[in-house]
C-alpha cells in the first residue's frame, strides 16, 4: 500500500516526462481562472495554467502575486522567490499527506514553502513556514486619497464669568478648519473682555496655517503661536517648555496617512502540530488571551494584544503537554509611535512673532531684535531599537542658536526614561527629563542663564525669560484597600530680574513648594470619604517664607438616589472651617439636569465679624443634539457668583449649515430627502428610525442610528469610511443613496443622502374573474419592496408609503383598495383582472378556460345606474359579474357566446358612464 502512496505523490514529478498512453487528456495543462491561497487563511485568484498536480502562474500576475504576498507578511526575500517558481511551475508537494483540500505538512517538510495543487477546485495551496513571515508588513499602505466633500468646521466655546465682586468676563474661542485643494487651513481664533488674559489684545490669533499631506509626508505654511503644538511627528520628544511663536513654512515625516487596521496591524506567528489551547499570559503569570487552536499555522493580531510594551508568554497545551512556547516583547502602541530602524524629520524656516518677554520697559526694547528675527530649524529622531529612540536639532537664528539631544529609553510600557540637553551660543544652556514607573510620574527641567551682558537680549532670554530658573513636579495615584491614594508634589524657583541686572556673587530667587497627599475610599452607605494634607512654602522676592500645613476631611453620604448630605472640615495653624450641606439632584428633562445645595459653615477666623455663614449653589447641565453647556450659580451673605460655558460646532457646506455638539474635524452627514410626510405614531417621535453601519479602514466602526431627518456624525482624522444603510434593521426602505465612501480629511464632510419612505405591510389573497383563487402574484413601481408567499394563494407585500406601485398577475392588473382607508393590514379577499385577447366599441373582450366570454364595462361608484340597466337587459344571455374593491365597483358582463350588436350597443351605453380608465396607467395604486 506504501508504494502507491509514493508513487501517487511522485508522480506529478515525472509527469512531463513519463505520461502513459493514453493518459495524455488527464495530465495535459490548461488555463483556468486559479484561487491562489496562502495558509490557507486569505486567497487571491489569477491566471493559471494547471495540470494533474501541477501548476504554473502567467507572467503578468507577478507584481500583483508580490504585493499579495507582502501585504499578508510574508518577507520581501521569500514573496520574490515564490513568485518566481509560480511563474517557473510548481509540482505538487510530496509533504502534504492525505486529502489535497485539507492536508497538513508533515515534519519532513515544515522547513520550506509547500504547494498542494487542488485540481478539482482549480486551487493553488501556497503553505509558508513561520521563518518566512514577518511580524510587521514590509509595505506600507495609505488611506485612499479622496477625502470627502470640502466643509467649514467651527467649534466654538464661550464662557462667562460675573458676579458682586467685579466687572463680568467673557472669553470665545472659534477653532476652524476648512477643507480645500486637498489640505487643509486651520485657523484658532480668540476674543476676550480681561486684558490680563490677552496681553492687551482683546481678539488675538493662536494658529493660521494651512496643511497639505501627501503618504508620509506633511507640509504646512502660517502662523502658530506658543499655545500651539508646532510639531506632529516623532521628533516631538524634542520639545521643551519654552514660549515660541512663528510664522513659518515646515515640512516633516507623518504617519496620519497609514492605512492601520486589525488585519495590517503586526502580528506573531507560530506552529503547531495537533490541536490544542493557546494562552498569552504577562511576566506575572495575568492572563490575557486563550482561545482554542487546530493544527497547522497561526497568528496572534496585535489588536488582540495589550495595549502598550509588555513582555508576554506564548504557549499551547494540550492538557499538561506543552506544544509550544515562547516569549515575546511586544510593542503595542498606535501608528505614531516609532518602530525599530524608523527616521522622522522636520524641517522649518520662517520669522519669530511677537512676544511678551519681560514686563520692563527699560528691557522691553531688545525683544524687538528677536522679534521678527528669521529663522530656521531642523530635526532627526530615530527609533534605535526596540528601547532607545535618539533625537537631534538645532534652531538657528541670524544671531544666536539652540542646539538639543535627547534620549528615551522605555524598556516596558510602564517603564521610560527620557533625557534632553540644550545649548545656547551665549553657553546658557536647558536640562529636561521625564521618568514613569508604574503609576509614578516625574517631571523636571532647569534654564541656566548664562548671559554676560543682561542688558542685551540673548536667544535664550527670549524663549524662557531673564534669569535661571528650575521646576519639579511628581504625581502618583495608586490603588489601596477599597480606595485610591494620591500624591502631587510641584517645586518653582525662579531667578528675579534685579539679580541679573545686578552683578551679585548670591542670586536673587522666588520659590513655590507644593505637596499634597490623600486617600479617598468608599465606606458605609456607599459614602465618599476624602482625607488629605497640603503643604505650601512661597518665598516672595524679599526673601520672606510664607508656609502652611492644611488638613481636610471630607464625608458625603447619598440619602437616595438623588438626595446627599456632606460634611467638611479644614483646619491649618489660623483656622478651623466646619461645612455642612445638603443638596438633591432633578432630571427636568432628557437634555437637562439640576443640582441644588444649601450649606451652613462655622469659621473660627478672627478677621470675620460673624463665625456663622451660609450659602447656596444651583448647577446646572444642558445637552442635546447641538450644543452641550453647564452653568454654576453661587450666593453667601456677601457675594454671589455666576459662570456659565457653552460648547458647540457648526458645519458650513454647500448644502447647508449643520449644528452638533460633538467635536471632530470630519464628519458623516446623513440626510433624509423624502418629500413625503413621515407617520409618526406619538407627537414628539423621531421622523424616521433605522441604523447605518460605519466602517473606518475596514474595521467596523460603529452603528449610527438614524432617528431623525438629519444626523451628523463626528469622525476620525484620516481614515478610510465607508457608510452603508441597513434597511433590514427598520421598517423604512430607501430610495436613495444605499452607500458612501470617502477618507476623512480635515474640514470635509462625508454625505449620504438617503430618501426614507415608511415601510407599509399588506395580507391579501386574490381571486380571478372566475372566482378562482391567483396564486402568482408581483409588485411592480417605485414603491415596491417585496412580495412573500404567507401560504397558498396568500400574499403579503410590503411597499413605501407615498410611493406609486402596481400588483400584477400574467400582465395584468391585481386590484386592492386604498391602503390608507383600511385600519388593518388585512386587506381581505380581492381579484386580479383577466387577460384581454381584443377590444371593440371601447368593450374589452377576455375568454375563461371554459368557453365562456367576459366584457369588462368599466369602474363605478353609483350602484343605481348598475340595476337600472341589469333591469333593462333581463331575460338576455348574460350575467352582470360585479367586483367591489373598496368603494368601486368593476363590472364585467358575462355571456356564454359573443355579444350581438344590439346587446353590444347597451351595454357600450353603460360604460359611458363608468369612471375615468384607470387600467392602463403603470401606477395605478398609488399610496
Amino acid at each position: 500500500m506504501n508504494r502507491w502512496i509514493v508513487l501517487f505523490y511522485c508522480v506529478p514529478s515525472i509527469v512531463l516526462a513519463q505520461v502513459p498512453d493514453g493518459f495524455e487528456d488527464l495530465f495535459a495543462e490548461e488555463e483556468v481562472r486559479a484561487r491562489v491561497s496562502l495558509n490557507d487563511q486569505i486567497s487571491i485568484t489569477v491566471p493559471a495554467t494547471m495540470g494533474m498536480g501541477s501548476a504554473t502562474i502567467m507572467e503578468q500576475s507577478k507584481a500583483e502575486l508580490v504585493q499579495f504576498l507582502e501585504r499578508n507578511y510574508v518577507s520581501r526575500k521569500h514573496s520574490g522567490s515564490i513568485v518566481a517558481e509560480l511563474i517557473t511551475g510548481v509540482s505538487d508537494s510530496i509533504h502534504c499527506p492525505g486529502r489535497r483540500a485539507t492536508c497538513q505538512v508533515a515534519d519532513s517538510g515544515r522547513g520550506e514553502v509547500q504547494y498542494v495543487v487542488v485540481n478539482e477546485q482549480n486551487t493553488l495551496r501556497i503553505l509558508v513556514p513561520d521563518s518566512a513571515m514577518v511580524s510587521v508588513q514590509n509595505n506600507k499602505r495609505y488611506i485612499n486619497q479622496s477625502p470627502g466633500r470640502n466643509a467649514l468646521v467651527m467649534h466654538n466655546r464661550l464662557s462667562i464669568n460675573g458676579g458682586s465682586e467685579g466687572n463680568p468676563q467673557a472669553y470665545y474661542q472659534n477653532e476652524a478648519v476648512l477643507g480645500m485643494f486637498g489640505g487643509y487651513l486651520q485657523a484658532d481664533l480668540n476674543a476676550t473682555t480681561d486684558e490680563n488674559n490677552s496681553e492687551g489684545d482683546y481678539v488675538y490669533l493662536d494658529e493660521l496655517a494651512g496643511h497639505y499631506l501627501n503618504e508620509n509626508h506633511r507640509l504646512k505654511l502660517g502662523f502658530t503661536s506658543e499655545n500651539v503644538p508646532r510639531i506632529w511627528n516623532g521628533t516631538a520628544f524634542l520639545d521643551t517648555r519654552e514660549d515660541l511663536s512663528v510664522l513659518e513654512a515646515a515640512a516633516g515625516t507623518t504617519r496620519e496617512l497609514e492605512f492601520v487596521n486589525d488585519e495590517q496591524r503586526p502580528r506573531i506567528y507560530f506552529s503547531v502540530g495537533q490541536a490544542g489551547r493557546l494562552f498569552v499570559r504577562r511576566e506575572d503569570g495575568t492572563p490575557v488571551l486563550e482561545r482554542n487552536v487546530t493544527a497547522g499555522q497561526h497568528f496572534v493580531s496585535y489588536n488582540d494584544l495589550p495595549s502598550g510594551i509588555s513582555t508576554l508568554t506564548f504557549e499551547v497545551r494540550a492538557g499538561e503537554r506543552v506544544l509550544y512556547e515562547e516569549v515575546h516583547k511586544v510593542y503595542n502602541t498606535p501608528s505614531t509611535r516609532m518602530t525599530a530602524g524608523d527616521w522622522d524629520y522636520f524641517v522649518a524656516a520662517g520669522k519669530l512673532y511677537d512676544q511678551e518677554v519681560v514686563h520692563n520697559e527699560l528691557l522691553a526694547r531688545n525683544v524687538d531684535d528677536y522679534q521678527h528675527d528669521a529663522f530656521s530649524e531642523f530635526r532627526v529622531a530615530t527609533q534605535l531599537n526596540d528601547d532607545f529612540k535618539l533625537g537631534l536639532g538645532v534652531f538657528n537664528t541670524s544671531q544666536d542658536y539652540f542646539a538639543k539631544a535627547a534620549l528615551a529609553y522605555q524598556p516596558t510600557n510602564d517603564i521610560s526614561v527620557e533625557a534632553l540637553y540644550g545649548q545656547f551660543g551665549d553657553e546658557s544652556y536647558y536640562l529636561q527629563s521625564t521618568f514613569r514607573l508604574f503609576g509614578l510620574n516625574l517631571n523636571a527641567s532647569r534654564f541656566a542663564d548664562r548671559t554676560d551682558t543682561p542688558e542685551e537680549m540673548t536667544f535664550s532670554n527670549y524663549l524662557f525669560g531673564y534669569g535661571s530658573n528650575r521646576e519639579l513636579s511628581a504625581n502618583y495615584v495608586v490603588p489601596i484597600g477599597q480606595g485610591r491614594a494620591y500624591f502631587n508634589y510641584s517645586y518653582l524657583e525662579s531667578e528675579l530680574l534685579t539679580s541679573v541686572l545686578i552683578d551679585n556673587d548670591e542670586e536673587l530667587l522666588t520659590e513655590y513648594e507644593s505637596v499634597t497627599a490623600g486617600y479617598t475610599f468608599s465606606a458605609w452607605r456607599r459614602s465618599t470619604v476624602d482625607v488629605s494634607a497640603m503643604y505650601t512654602n512661597d518665598k516672595d522676592d524679599i526673601g520672606i517664607e510664607h508656609d502652611e500645613l492644611t488638613f481636610r476631611l471630607s464625608v458625603s453620604i447619598p440619602l437616595s438616589r438623588s438626595a446627599y448630605a456632606s460634611y467638611s472640615v479644614s483646619a491649618d495653624d489660623d483656622q478651623h472651617l466646619h461645612r455642612i450641606a445638603a443638596g438633591n439632584s432633578y432630571t427636568l428633562s432628557p437634555d437637562a439636569s439640576v443640582n441644588m445645595e444649601v450649606g451652613a459653615s462655622y469659621d473660627n477666623l478672627e478677621d470675620l465679624e460673624d463665625d456663622f455663614g451660609f450659602d447656596a449653589s444651583v448647577s446646572g447641565n444642558y445637552d442635546n443634539d447641538y450644543l452641550t453647556s453647564s452653568a454654576f450659580v453661587y450666593g453667601d451673605e456677601d457675594n454671589f457668583n455666576v459662570s456659565a460655558n457653552l460648547n458647540s460646532t457648526t458645519v458650513v457646506t454647500s448644502n447647508g449649515v449643520y449644528q452638533t455638539r460633538d467635536k471632530a474635524d470630519a464628519y458623516l452627514v446623513v440626510e433624509n430627502t423624502s418629500a413625503a410626510t413621515a407617520v409618526s405614531i406619538d407627537e414628539g417621535q423621531r421622523d424616521f428610525l433605522t441604523v447605518a453601519n460605519l466602517k473606518g479602514n475596514g474595521q467596523h466602526a460603529g452603528r449610527i442610528l438614524l432617528d431623525s431627518d438629519e444626523v451628523i456624525h463626528p469622525l476620525e482624522r484620516y481614515r478610510e469610511y465607508q457608510v452603508t444603510l441597513d434597511e433590514a434593521a427598520s421598517d423604512y426602505h430607501n430610495l436613495g443613496d444605499s452607500n458612501a465612501s470617502a477618507s476623512s480629511y480635515p474640514g470635509t464632510l462625508i454625505r449620504l443622502d438617503v430618501d426614507m419612505r415608511e415601510i407599509k405591510s399588506y395580507i391579501s389573497t386574490f381571486d380571478d374573474i372566475e372566482g378562482n383563487p391567483v396564486n402568482t402574484v408581483e409588485c411592480r413601481g417605485q414603491g415596491c419592496v417585496d412580495v412573500e408567499v404567507l401560504a397558498e394563494g396568500v400574499f403579503k407585500f410590503r411597499v413605501s408609503a407615498g410611493m406609486p406601485f402596481e400588483l400584477r398577475t400574467s400582465a395584468q392588473c391585481c386590484l386592492i383598495p386604498s391602503p390608507e382607508t383600511f385600519s388593518t393590514q388585512n386587506l381581505g379577499r380581492n381579484f386580479c383582472m383577466p387577460v384581454f385577447d381584443e377590444e371593440r366599441d371601447g368593450l374589452r373582450l377576455s375568454r375563461s378556460e371554459s368557453g365562456a366570454y367576459y366584457y369588462y364595462v368599466g369602474e363605478f361608484i353609483d350602484e343605481t345606474l348598475i340595476k337600472a340597466y341589469e333591469q333593462r337587459l333581463e331575460g338576455e344571455p348574460m350575467t352582470f359579474i360585479r367586483r367591489t374593491v373598496g368603494g368601486r365597483t368593476f363590472l364585467f358582463i358575462e355571456a356564454p357566446e359573443r355579444l350581438v350588436n344590439t346587446q353590444r350597443e347597451v351595454i357600450v351605453a353603460l360604460g359611458q358612464y363608468a369612471l375615468e380608465e384607470t387600467l392602463d396607467t403603470p401606477t395605478f395604486v398609488t399610496r
